[in-house]
């Protein structure tokens, strides 16, 4: 019963101005967000000789976007800024009831000016590879390629926000602030900032493959890359493979002229590969991590903190503790995998591994008594074992007509090995947004979701409550929920060419794992969550409770209502409760549908500069079936992309669809 939501309570018929409320919204609040993308590539290559050849791609990209937040003006009557009754709707559904309160916070603002926020972001990136080839045939027998080479990312990010949060005028524009941006904010409101971002890289690397008749292979592989995020005596980041395989049906030519079996191939490989993904939270861009590993300042004028002092602002020290000694985390990684095909229509490929993570990069959570909210640590040491599965078949192939079809299945167990310093658990967070229910715990799987339960009959699972409040309380002791990652993963995918048109469609299944929503907590306590509707705010019976009937008995409790089924229950009780919203994370997907249609030759060849056209047109995240349970949103946009996955909130974006069309032409 552990982590699992309670059961349905009664339903509510209530009334509301649901549209007339979504109209205000709509006309008072806005957002804007214009992008503009510009992306240019160049390809060199060079072939002096049969057996030598050099290459050099470079690649920029530069990202822009401005975003606007414009709210109206606000004013309230004087009734609801005078009178601290509360209104809410009755059981029956057909009236309303109130409650006095006689504090302020439920009384509504004396009013607000129209307010106005601007940010304008870019991001350039450029890449560049330069690649050295040897392919040269020793003998009648033996084949050699060598190829060395370098990469360079150089990526730079700049960020300018103002917020113009009182402006004297509607419209709508920096330059009608009332007063100076930046003044009159708190610790958690940023008024204007600005901020640049760079990161380096560079990387060098070589690799041989050894080839005896075609069918037996030897391959092993060097990189070392150097990393500006990390001290001088850290940055080196080290890579290294070593893999071999043997098509054993072309070793033994009998075995291809198979009526069912038709191929054999048989691999393994070892490998060790370094990173320092975790500085940029699992952000694609490099910049996004710089500068992690430095103490570094905030400017603040945050009347919090005491500034501005006589005119002056001031500085704080970020809360996250840099550590220069971060070192790139190390994964080696074992794997041996077979494939196998039959009927020269089917693929079957089944492959083993286990990985072992050493001194994984973690923003652990400390006590903010000491000054600071987490720390950037080398900490986690994991393994990770599994099995991956494919099979890739042509169903139908005719002249104009072919079918095609994958599947393929991962299922992983990963446990926390050891963390450094003798620890036995470490709360995670990622890049100051703390998670402060994302474990590392050593024994079990990396990372698991802690939180509190309600205090349970240990024989039945069921909640006790009191048997004259019908209150139930909430256990001290933290408990595990359920691990944040997937233990299995389903996939298909799937393709079907007619003559000049393609269709494809791509989709998934993923669970066996866990995800806290904490965006229902904050729903709860507003007031705005499906569950504190359900019962009209009223008294009810907590579901599958039990009350103490003294020397270790429960009996179920029938009829002992919670006493207050309203601002002391839902807003500060229930809401506490880890549990409550801890869910399974398990969904099937529809993925992406795409349909293609390729121009016929005959409509572009009159133009004699156009080779090839064609028009795509595809959906995306078409499609999502979820447990009943599920009231909150898609399970996959979690709060963090780091290590401390396994939560939502509401500093992230809902799901959407995406329909496109693309037109190309190629000259």
């Amino acid at each position: 019963m552990n982590g699992a939501a309670p059961a349905a309570l009664p339903q509510l018929s209530a009334k509301g101005s649901i549209v007339e409320q979504r109209t205000q919204v709509i006309g008072n609040v806005r957002y804007l967000t214009t992008d503009h993308n510009l992306t240019g590539n160049m390809h060199l290559s060079l072939k002096p000789t049969s057996w030598l050849s050099f290459s050099f791609r470079l690649a920029m990209t530069n990202l822009s976007r401005k975003y606007e937040a414009k709210t109206a003006d606000e004013s309230f009557s004087q009734y609801s800024q005078t009178v601290p009754d509360l209104l809410y709707s009755n059981a029956a559904g057909n009236g309303v009831d109130s409650v006095f309160d006689e504090g302020t916070k439920y009384i509504a603002a004396h009013g607000s000016q129209a307010t106005y926020s601007t940010y304008a972001y870019s991001n350039f990136l450029v890449t560049s590879d330069f690649l050295a080839t040897v392919d040269k045939n020793l003998s009648k027998d033996f084949n050699l390629k060598v190829t060395v080479g370098s990469t360079y990312i150089d990526n730079r990010i700049n960020n300018t926000y103002i917020n113009a949060n009182s402006l004297f005028f509607p419209v709508f524009n920096v330059n009608n602030l009332t007063g100076t941006p930046g003044l009159g904010g708190t610790a958690n409101t940023t008024n204007s900032s600005n901020y640049t971002e760079e990161a380096r890289r560079l990387g060098y690397f070589g690799e041989v493959q050894l080839g005896f008749k075609s069918y037996a292979y030897l391959h092993g592989s060097y990189r070392t890359d150097i990393d500006s995020r990390l001290s001088k005596d850290n940055r080196y980041i080290p890579y290294y493979d070593v893999d071999a395989s043997l098509v054993i049906s072309d070793m033994i030519p009998s075995i291809a002229s198979g009526k069912v079996l038709n191929s054999v191939k048989i691999r393994g490989a070892h490998s060790l590969t370094g990173n320092v993904s975790a500085l940029a939270s699992g952000s694609p861009y490099i910049a996004d991590g710089a500068y992690k590993t430095v103490p570094t300042l905030t400017a603040t004028n945050t009347t919090t903190l005491g500034f501005p002092y006589n005119g002056l602002g001031g500085f704080w020290l970020n809360t996250t503790i840099a550590n220069p000694n971060i070192k790139p985390e190390k994964v080696n990684e074992d794997e041996i995998g077979l494939e196998l095909g039959f009927l020269n229509r089917i693929q079957l490929t089944v492959v083993g591994y286990q990985s072992k993570l050493k001194d994984g990069i973690v923003f652990a959570s400390i006590p903010n008594s000491s000054g600071f909210t987490q720390a950037l640590v080398n900490a986690a040491n994991t393994s990770n074992k599994g099995i991956e599965a494919e099979i890739r078949a042509t169903v139908l192939k005719t002249k104009n007509l072919s079918w095609n079809f994958n599947v393929n299945y991962t299922y992983n167990k990963s446990k926390v090995v050891a963390i450094n310093g003798g620890q036995k658990a470490l709360g995670l967070g990622t890049n100051g947004l703390l998670n402060t229910n994302s474990y590392a715990v050593v024994g079990q799987p990396f990372p698991v979701i802690e939180g509190y339960d309600w205090k349970r009959d240990s024989a039945s699972g069921k909640v006790i409550v009191n048997g004259t409040t019908g209150q139930p309380s909430r256990d001290p002791n933290l408990k595990i929920l359920g691990q944040a990652t997937p233990k299995h993963i389903l996939g298909f995918s799937t393709t079907v060419n007619y003559k000049s048109w393609t269709f494809s469609a791509t989709a998934d299944y993923r669970g066996g794992y866990k995800i806290f929503n904490a965006i229902g907590t904050s729903m709860d306590f507003s007031g705005n969550g499906y569950t504190t509707a359900l019962t009209g705010r009223q008294r009810f019976v907590f579901p599958n409770s039990v009350i103490d009937a003294g020397g270790g008995k429960y009996t179920p409790n029938t009829n002992v209502t919670v006493d207050d089924a309203n601002f002391n229950f839902w807003p500060s009780l229930y809401n506490s409760v880890t549990a409550n919203y801890v869910i399974s994370a398990s969904a099937w997907k529809l993925r992406e549908v795409a349909v293609s249609y390729d121009f016929p030759r005959a409509w572009i060849a009159p133009t004699r500069i156009i080779q090839h056209a064609s028009l795509t047109v595809s959906g995306r995240n078409l499609l999502m079936i979820r447990p009943k349970q599920n009231v909150w949103t898609d399970p996959e946009y979690s709060e963090d992309t780091g290590n401390d996955v396994g939560r939502t909130g509401e500093g992230q974006t809902p799901p959407t669809r995406i329909f496109s069309a693309t037109l190309a032409i190629q000259f």
